[in-house]
């Protein structure tokens, strides 16, 4: 193009002096017809010329910003390996984003250890042999889900202390109940007038209170969880979809780099979405569990009458309570959920 311009740029030039020479000359002999003619041309040259000029002054500009990008691209791929900083980057944003969701290992292990301590001291504050035995048999089975899960999240560990809190809540009501703190005026059938030390409703009120505000903050805890879970699904869906198809349609890349980031993108949204269809589940039964008892709580609901109903009758009760139960996202889920896990479930 900047070669194309110099001639053009010459045979204007050329014309320029040519049609003012003629127009000159005209003039000169009193050609008054010739003279309007060959002057027209001179103006219509110069305006091309200066149009052209305009042109040629972009072009150069493009090849000195091109020989810019040429050069930056060439120092891109020479320090990332052939990669390129953007493909780092996405690379860096997807180990993050699954890397993020858990805790490693030693921060799984402080989590645990200091969540056991929590429960040995409320055991060792208990009195009761019972509620202490009720306390250890609640401590064993969370360090045990904890200790054996590959991938340990914060929700894991802050689960385990809200059921804490609320058999500490439970136990706390059991004793204000079976605490003899205040005395009663008594009569008897002899009509003989006697007190008695009862337990004192002001403090068995307050028990009640706080055991049923730990149960509904176990389930209001549970099902943030559950629609968070069901958010970052779909949104993880949406940006794979989206990322993958941009990266078949980029006619740029080599076929080498389409297939590699291409799997880079199978991989990490893979591990990530498998990860979250796998905590779906989890929470979906954890949800089921404390919002049954929260109701249980403000209803004095049989507990054995839940435990007797069908699966069905279950989804109702809690799409009533929840609206995403059921939702279209949820069934994603359960459809990511089959053989072989989310990406071969795309294939």
């Amino acid at each position: 193009m900047q070669q194309n311009n110099l001639k053009q740029l010459d045979a204007l030039k050329q014309q320029r002096e040519f049609w003012k020479e003629q127009w000159e000359a005209a003039v000169a002999r009193g050609d008054t017809q010739a003279a309007k003619q060959f002057e027209e041309n001179y103006k219509n040259t110069i305006k091309n010329l200066n149009q052209l000029i305009e042109d040629s002054a972009k072009n150069l500009q493009d090849k000195y910003e091109n020989a810019i990008n040429k050069i930056f691209n060439a120092l891109d791929n020479k320090i990332t390996n052939n990669r390129g900083s953007d493909y780092l980057n996405t690379q860096w944003e997807l180990m993050n984003k699954n890397a993020d969701e858990y805790l490693d290992t030693i921060n799984s292990a402080f989590a645990v250890q200091e969540t056991q301590r929590k429960y040995q001291k409320a055991l060792d504050e208990t009195k009761s042999i019972k509620n202490q035995q009720a306390l250890k048999d609640l401590m064993d089975e969370q360090m045990n889900i904890l200790r054996n899960k590959e991938k340990l999240t914060q929700y894991d560990i802050d689960r385990a202390e809200k059921l804490l809190q609320v058999e500490q809540a439970r136990i706390a009501l059991e004793d204000a109940q079976s605490a003899k703190t205040s005395m009663r005026l008594k009569r008897d059938s002899q009509g003989n007038y006697s007190y008695e030390y009862v337990a004192d409703g002001g403090a068995v009120d307050e028990a009640q209170a706080n055991l049923a505000s730990a149960q509904n903050d176990l389930y209001n805890f549970d099902k943030e969880r559950y629609q968070s879970n069901l958010d970052d699904m779909l949104s993880a869906w949406r940006d794979f979809q989206s990322e993958y198809k941009d990266i078949l349609l980029d006619t740029s890349l080599a076929e080498e780099e389409r297939i590699e980031r291409l799997a880079l993108l199978r991989d990490e949204y893979g591990e990530y979405i498998n990860d979250k269809t796998a905590e779906n589940l989890v929470v979906r039964n954890n949800l089921m569990e404390s919002a049954f008892a929260d109701l249980a709580a403000l209803y004095n609901t049989d507990v054995e009458n839940y435990n007797q109903m069908s699966i069905d009758e279950q989804n109702i009760l809690m799409g009533d309570l929840v609206p995403a139960w059921e939702s279209g996202i949820q069934q994603m889920a359960d459809t990511v959920a089959g053989e072989g896990g989310f990406i071969p479930t795309c294939e």
